[in-house]
């Protein structure tokens, strides 16, 4: 017998689990369910998926709260490992298009959403599954009937192929920096995933240093006396206006606990509008330039 569909069940709600579970499996699909951001990195080393039903307010753990950061944390670890040709995922949201949390995770790389509950969908969740797998089944994963039985984790060689600027170093997130540099009522713009993010000046210039760093002379480490004030007080901060205003977590900022720091993203991820940038911060941008423009 053809080995069957298999798709990764994210939701930390019994009800929408077995009424997902039952969709699956009038499909003919087998599926694994996880309920924190814990289980759901386990199933994703043990196994390979077809694809991704994925909720967005859930814990780390089993004995923490929901956020909905969890969510989304989840969305771009996935990214990271597995393209949108390998691993489509749709979002499972109470929330109707054009809310804030569809229209972020679209930016983040999820390939559709629904709203729950379901009954309330023109669109039924059987054919949301049916068009994502359309676009990827039968070129990369291992569990589907046309490409045998094997099982497992997805070898490393099916990820997307690596630019050559990275190919030697590895990063905790895929979040895209858009330095723009504007000043409104003394916050300065960074566009993040899109997102406009108007920051303090004092996180506006940390994380230009952390990015020309990155991007001058990748891995991008920064050591702590490199600051001009103690760098764990600063980089919290840092952390803390970013949460304030886009809800962005801090792991996007690594600390290697010997005295370094960095902004853990791709080189590629890092762009900027140079003319507002001079106009505005003419001295940190002449002090901290890309290599391209010195």
């Amino acid at each position: 017998m053809a080995n069957p569909h298999m798709g990764l069940v994210i939701d930390n709600d019994d009800e929408v689990l077995q009424e997902v579970r039952n969709i699956l499996s009038s499909l003919g699909h087998r599926c694994y369910c996880a309920s924190t951001q814990e289980e759901v990195e386990g199933l994703l080393q043990k196994h390979s998926f077809c694809y991704v039903l994925l909720d967005l307010e859930l814990p780390v753990r089993s004995n923490q709260l929901p956020k909905i950061q969890v969510g989304f944390n989840i969305l771009e670890r996935i990214r990271v490992n597995f393209s949108r040709d390998q691993l489509p995922i749709i979002i499972m949201t109470a929330h109707g298009k054009g809310h804030e949390y569809p229209t972020r995770a679209f930016k983040m790389g999820a390939d559709d959403y629904i709203k729950k509950p379901f009954d309330d969908e023109s669109q039924p969740l059987e054919d949301k599954i049916r068009e994502a797998m359309q676009k990827t089944c039968g070129k990369h994963h291992n569990s589907c009937p046309n490409m045998g039985t094997s099982k497992g984790a997805r070898p490393k060689s099916a990820a997307p192929p690596k630019t050559k600027r990275t190919q030697s170093w590895s990063y905790r997130t895929r979040h895209t920096f858009h330095f723009n540099g504007e000043c409104r009522n003394r916050r300065y713009l960074i566009r993040i995933h899109g997102e406009e993010a108007w920051v303090r000046l004092e996180t506006f210039t940390c994380l230009w240093k952390l990015a020309m760093q990155l991007c001058n002379n990748p891995p991008g480490w920064i050591h702590h006396s490199d600051f001009h004030e103690n760098a764990h007080s600063a980089i919290h901060r840092l952390k803390k206006d970013l949460a304030k205003v886009i809800r962005l977590d801090g792991e996007c900022i690594e600390n290697d606990g010997q005295g370094k720091f960095r902004l853990s993203v791709p080189p590629e991820n890092i762009t900027y509008d140079e003319e507002p940038l001079k106009a505005y911060h003419p001295a940190l941008f002449e002090q901290h330039a890309p290599k391209s423009r010195r």
